[in-house]
Formats: structure tokens, sequence, C-alpha cells
């Protein structure tokens, strides 16, 4: 009988998609609501002389951006792995890099569709309501009254 066989490469790009996924969903917290204010940056690293651990104030529409770039390469990256080395993602994983939510999905469209259609009935009445006013019936026929005609 044939086995499927996991390969080193393949459990390593079911690694990196994992950690990419919680890289998208903590820029996907950070995205959602665009006005951030008194944003700051923490830079920690390793440099030749030693060890950066520091934090700036920054606005956060100069790096808005680039927050968004940086998601988009993630997610392609993540889709082409799961592609190449044959992994499916779930439902809750596929949510996080279309950048959805489900609760969010169910409880903003009804309103969204009820106001809709509100405008939609008022824009209506409107229409309604000017022709029932404005609406002169004229009785020149080519420029004819009625009288010319008897």
């Amino acid at each position: 009988m044939a086995k499927i066989f996991k390969t080193n490469s393949q459990e390593q790009a079911l690694k990196e998609i994992v950690d990419s996924l919680k890289i998208v969903s903590a820029l996907n917290e950070i995205l959602d609501d665009e006005d951030v204010s008194e944003c700051k940056i923490r830079v920690n690293g390793t440099t030749k002389s030693g060890q950066i651990n520091e934090q700036i104030p920054i606005p956060f529409t100069m790096i808005a951006s680039q927050l968004k770039d940086y998601r988009k390469r993630l997610v392609k990256e993540i889709q082409d792995k799961s592609k190449n080395f044959s992994i499916k993602l779930d439902e809750n994983e596929n949510e996080i890099i279309s950048m959805k939510k489900k609760k969010d999905t169910e409880t903003v469209r009804p309103k969204q569709v009820e106001e809709e259609t509100k405008e939609e009935d008022l824009k209506e009445e409107d229409v309604e309501s000017e022709q029932e006013s404005s609406y002169i019936p004229n009785n020149n026929f080519a420029g004819n009254s009625h009288r010319e005609w008897m």
C-alpha cells in the first residue's frame, strides 16, 4: 500500500505559515483601527556595537502604508507556501489572511443592507412626491388651447 511521507521542507513550511499567520493576525488588529493616537515603535535588535532597545513616538499615518505592504507580502508568502507544499488552510486561517471577521460581517452586514434599503425608499418617495407636486397638466396640444379644437 502507498504511503504519504512528510518531508522536512513541508514541516518547515508549515511552521513558517503558522508564524506568518500570527504576524498577519497582529497586523489585522493594528490596521483594523486606523485612528491610532500616540503611536510608538519599539526597536529591539543587535548591532555591531551591542544591543539596541529603543522606543520612539511616530505618527501612525507614517507607518500605516508600510504595515499594509508587509501584510500583503506575508499573505502572498502564506498562499504560495500552502500551494507549493500542499498545506490546506482552515476556515479561521483563511479569515485571517482575507482580513474578514466572522462576527463583524454577520452583525455589520444586516445594518448596511437595512440602511441602504431605507435610503432607496427615501429616494423613491422623494421622486414620487416631486412628480406629484410638480406635475401640471398641459391642455395645450401643439400650442393650441382646448377651445380651438372644439
